[in-house]
């Protein structure tokens, strides 16, 4: 797999079909070679595509196991490199435990320009138990978050039957989770959580 594959699948973590022409949008290269990293992606079965009339749909194959691996990867990276500081970061080792299961960070369109007045920060806990406790953990560490950096933090702790239950009850929450977002928390985990719901 090399770099520029991954900026392929970078644009398709938006968990939706993209044509060919969306693709090429997104990606820092020609329509020759974008054409061959998606075929490449393709062979490897890490990407699928179907036909409607004229165009190719490109999604991500999530019923692939490496697929899970990359986009895990290419989230870890984004993490890395972000500029979610010290603060967020303490946060997220002070309320995960051994309940926790993954936090989900859903961005901001302005934070992708890179706007910081006024920015809001909300994120999804899901644990298996101590729901109360981690959501005491979660409230009082967005308090002193909110102080130090004036940002408003809103979270939700769920129960992991409560996130699935939620995801099955409106599909278009896990669309709207899915859309901008990056896992604070054991990536791989909630990738493999969530594919049932996107194959």
């Amino acid at each position: 797999m090399n770099e520029k594959e991954l900026l392929v699948l970078n644009v398709l973590r938006e968990f939706r079909e993209f044509g060919f022409s969306d693709i090429l949008k997104n990606v820092p290269f020609s329509r020759e070679p974008a054409f061959r990293y998606l075929q490449s992606l393709t062979r490897q079965n890490i990407i699928k595509k179907r036909r409607i009339a004229n165009l190719y749909l490109y999604s991500l194959n999530m019923e692939n196991d490496e697929t899970i691996s990359i986009i895990s990867f290419l989230n870890n990276r984004e993490l890395n490199n972000s500029d979610y500081g010290p603060e967020i970061k303490k946060m997220i080792y002070e309320i995960t435990d051994k309940n926790v299961l993954f936090i989900i960070l859903m961005k901001k369109p302005g934070e992708k320009k890179g706007k910081k007045k006024n920015r809001r920060i909300d994120f999804v806990v899901v644990c298996s138990h101590n729901k109360k406790e981690i959501t005491e953990k979660t409230q009082k560490m967005s308090k002193n978050l909110e102080y130090k950096t004036k940002t408003k933090i809103m979270g939700v702790v769920y129960l992991y039957e409560e996130f699935l239950d939620r995801i099955k009850e409106k599909p278009s929450y896990l669309r709207d989770l899915l859309k901008n977002h990056i896992v604070l928390f054991n990536a791989e985990r909630f990738y493999l959580e969530i594919r049932k719901f996107l194959i």
